[in-house]
């Protein structure tokens, strides 16, 4: 393949639908070609086949497809494969990668634009009209001709793509990976309980030297422990507290237990603020048979709240 090949790639995403319907793509497209103008992508063997390419600043070539992968292609393959990895590894030219979220922003484009490769295809333009002996073609890339993606997809339809992502090691160090990144982030993406069970080990070595600290300072900290467990002897008076790490984790167990006797509570406000533990109940509104169990335990537990906070001198104050 040559520089004539990279053109054609590029064209043929420039006119495929995903590249119609996405704002990105239009910056992709402008990258790609100031690239393809000052001669910045060329084709390297860069040893493994399963790499695929690599982008990168550097002297020369800063985006590098991998002949080593794409002659592992059938022929017919080749246009396509090349197309989509200009569209992962440009994506990398596009956007500066700071953090996490922004790897997940950037590779959902490829994925879709595998999808309709792998899916429908692509008519190419560039063979329309076609050339002498030659035809128009649709350019199309068989389900598990691209394992990779093959596996970026179906991680992205089950909400695993994280999981995809903290997969590869550069991700897993701290600049990208910490514990209030871990705290922060927790409830997207189904949860602890959706994971990768390597990644969910990840997660847990990441908040244990959090527990660690806080045994240093004094608290008297367990964990991080099986949620199974944990709540039933959280609810034999066991522990004074239990942190858990999403939403759903624990309010299962305490709506289980009290449904109509809990009370929310958020901390870190200058004012006491509490609610009910249970939600706007619209379908019974006006009927008379709302239980205010909750609300009476909310209104009490911030009066009392208030009055210790009354009673409690702040740190600083005259």
């Amino acid at each position: 393949m040559n520089r004539d090949d990279i053109r054609r790639g590029i064209l043929l995403f420039q006119y495929r639908h995903t590249a119609q319907r996405s704002g990105r793509a239009r910056a992709l497209i402008e990258v790609l070609w100031n690239l393809d103008r000052r001669n910045e992508i060329g084709f390297h063997n860069l040893g493994r086949a399963s790499l695929h390419g690599t982008w990168r600043v550097r002297a020369g070539h800063n985006l590098r497809i991998n002949t080593a992968y794409l002659d592992s292609l059938p022929a017919t393959l080749r246009l396509g494969a090349l197309s989509l990895l200009l569209v992962h590894e440009g994506i990398h030219a596009t956007v500066n990668f700071t953090t996490l979220y922004d790897e997940l922003a950037a590779r959902i484009l490829p994925i879709h634009d595998f999808r309709e490769l792998s899916g429908p295809g692509v008519f190419n333009e560039a063979s329309d009209p076609p050339r002498p002996g030659q035809r128009t073609e649709i350019v199309r890339l068989p389900p598990g001709s691209m394992p990779s993606f093959d596996r970026q997809s179906a991680a992205l339809a089950r909400d695993q793509l994280i999981d995809h992502v903290l997969s590869i090691e550069t991700y897993t160090r701290s600049r990208y990976v910490n514990p209030q990144w871990i705290i922060d982030n927790l409830t997207h993406w189904g949860g602890l309980g959706n994971r990768w069970p390597e990644t969910r080990g990840l997660y847990i070595r990441v908040l244990a030297p959090t527990v660690e600290r806080c045994r240093d300072a004094g608290i008297d900290v367990q964990g991080p422990l099986p949620a199974d467990t944990l709540f039933v002897r959280a609810s034999r008076g066991e522990f004074d507290a239990v942190i858990a790490c999403y939403h759903d984790q624990g309010l299962i167990p305490v709506k289980l237990v009290a449904f109509g006797r809990a009370v929310n509570v958020t901390l870190g406000l200058p004012i006491v603020r509490t609610s009910v533990d249970h939600g706007t109940a619209f379908d019974i509104a006006g009927k008379g048979v709302a239980d205010p169990g909750s609300m009476i335990e909310a209104v009490l537990l911030a009066a009392r709240l208030a009055r210790t906070r009354r009673s409690t001198p702040t740190a600083g104050a005259p």
